[in-house]
């Protein structure tokens, strides 16, 4: 049985780990963190200020490979067919 590693979006409310959403690549986790956290999708909201109500962050993470697809859903957006 083999494992696969992975990205886990922690989302903190109160400092309380609440939800956690799973990536294959860190971009995605990141960028995905990032809009939430800034509440803006745009390229930039890095420099949008952060929301009160809770912080995330992305950590690594080995999986069972099993258990993705089953027990873990990756959220990566699709990529186009030309990559």
């Amino acid at each position: 049985m083999g494992t696969m590693l992975i990205f886990m979006l922690v989302i903190l409310e109160k400092n309380v780990p609440t939800l956690e959403i799973a990536f294959r690549e860190l971009s995605s986790c990141i960028e995905y963190k990032t809009a939430l956290v800034h509440q803006d999708v745009s390229k930039h909201a890095i420099v949008m200020p952060r929301t009160r109500h809770f912080d995330a962050y992305c950590e690594p993470r080995l999986v069972p490979v099993s258990d993705v697809g089953t027990k873990l859903l990756l959220r990566d957006p699709p990529t186009p067919k030309g990559d």
